[in-house]
Parts: C-alpha cells; sequence; structure tokens
C-alpha cells in the first residue's frame, strides 16, 4: 500500500493505520535521499499536526506555510513529514466529492477518536521460502498451497504484474519483459497469453502470443 487514497470505515482506519506507518517512513526516506534533503522530523511533525488542526488545508498550503516558517529549507521535503501525521480527505461538493486540490483534516478531530502511527494489528505470520516474514488476517481464508489458481484476466497496470516485489510466482523473468504496456494478459500460473488489439482496438483482430 503507497501513500494514497484508500476508502475504508472508521474502524479499519484506526486499527490500521498504525500497522501503515513503517511503509510511510520507509517511502519518506526515500524520497528524501532522493532530494538530498535532511529534516528534523520531530519538529516538522509537531507543526504538521499544528497546521491541519486549525483546519482542513492542501498540501499546496502546507508547504507554503512550511516555506514562509522556514525560509531556508526545502519546504516540498518538508511536506513529506505529512505521512507521519494520520489525516483524512475532507469530502466537497466537486464531482465525485473530491477535488483535484483536496482539504485534508487531522484524523483524530474528524473521527473524534485518537489514531495512532504505532501498534499492528492482531494478524497470522508466515515464512515464505526466501524465509521473509508475511502477514495476514488471523480469520482470513488460505487455500492449501497446492490449489490450482484459476485463468485471471490481467489488464493494463494490474497490480499483480506491476506491484509484486517477487513476480517469478506469476511470470518467469526470462518473459516479464515481454509483457509491456497496451497489451492485456491472461495468466494462469506460469503460462501467459498477451493480445494486442487489432485496428479501432477490435479484439476480433487482436494478435495473440503465447509462452
Amino acid at each position: 500500500m503507497r501513500a494514497t487514497l484508500h476508502v475504508m470505515t472508521t474502524t479499519d482506519y484506526i486499527a490500521m493505520r498504525g500497522a501503515m506507518q513503517p511503509m510511510l517512513t520507509g517511502g519518506m526516506e526515500s524520497i528524501l535521499r532522493g532530494r538530498g534533503a535532511a529534516v528534523d522530523l520531530e519538529i516538522i511533525e509537531v507543526e504538521a499536526r499544528k497546521f491541519f488542526g486549525k483546519s482542513a488545508a492542501t498540501f499546496d498550503a502546507l508547504r507554503d506555510h512550511f516555506k514562509a516558517k522556514f525560509p531556508d529549507s526545502d519546504e516540498r521535503a518538508m511536506a513529506y513529514a505529512r505521512t507521519h501525521v494520520p489525516l483524512v480527505q475532507v469530502p466537497t461538493d466537486a464531482p465525485w466529492a473530491f477535488p483535484a486540490a483536496a482539504d485534508f483534516a487531522l484524523a483524530d478531530r474528524w473521527l473524534s477518536k485518537k489514531v495512532s502511527t504505532v501498534g499492528t494489528p492482531s494478524l497470522a505470520t508466515f515464512r515464505d521460502a526466501r524465509k521473509r516474514e508475511l502477514f495476514d488476517l488471523p480469520d482470513a481464508p488460505r487455500p492449501d498451497e497446492a490449489t490450482e489458481a484459476p485463468v485471471r484476466f490481467v489488464p493494463d497496470f494490474d497490480n499483480l504484474v506491476l506491484s509484486h516485489d517477487d513476480r517469478s510466482r506469476i511470470i518467469t523473468d526470462a518473459h516479464r519483459g515481454r509483457v509491456t504496456l497496451k497489451t492485456c494478459r491472461c495468466a494462469r500460473r506460469s503460462s501467459w497469453t498477451a493480445w494486442s488489439p487489432g485496428p479501432g482496438n477490435r479484439n476480433e483482430s487482436a494478435t495473440r502470443r503465447y509462452w
């Protein structure tokens, strides 16, 4: 999960927000390294809480605030400290209720409940073949490892193809480079078919490749 928008209930947000913090911290640190920026996270987090605590505001407004308060610093880098502050996006009368430059509010105030950035919900833990620790919900259904996976139609930008750290379970490294944008995919374990749409995106004239 990235530092992006997720729709969830108040109960789930409070339960999961702390578990997401290490991921958000790692993402922020990676961005700051790329910008060659060093910030005092404790000071910036306090300042961000104070800023959003006054009223809901946009991230652009937060950057302007940091630029005015710390004129010799990288305000864009500092604004990434918002990932250490639990926030909720405030709906408006804009289409879909969320404008492009949306206002965010402190989750504590919006939900009228304390939201922590530490702690992990009760999870079942496992080790994969590479000895990495994996997590799942305690009561989630988990089929036997020998269960055959059904055929899946996978569109462009599907997380199955783009986001998994180890995609060798889905497609071999030798074939992964052949899976490109503007191509539809159908996957079943290590067998793949790719469709390239024909003229006018007519599927009946699509070119198919198998491997």
